[in-house]
């Protein structure tokens, strides 16, 4: 999911959901973003009633990684300033 007020302006605050990695090797670039319906639902029950963002990704859960993936790499991108 990405939060963008600039390029999804008529997104319920400004988020948009994309899916990368549910599918077999080769991986794709690029995703579209997915249609509310497809992804939204999860997100929503589980904001906090002041954050403006939903959850912590647990990087050592299974089933979240994909094979070569690189824990730290992945943490230190999704926190990047």
């Amino acid at each position: 999911m990405l939060k963008d007020n600039k390029r999804y302006p008529r997104e319920p605050g400004g988020w948009a959901f994309f899916s990368f990695g549910h599918q077999a090797a080769p991986y794709q670039k690029l995703s579209s973003a997915r249609a509310r319906a497809q992804c939204h639902q999860c997100h929503i029950d589980n904001v906090g009633p002041k954050d403006d963002y939903v959850w912590s990704v647990k990087l050592n859960q299974p089933g979240f990684r994909r094979n070569g993936d690189n824990v730290r790499l992945n943490l230190e991108a999704a926190l990047a300033e």
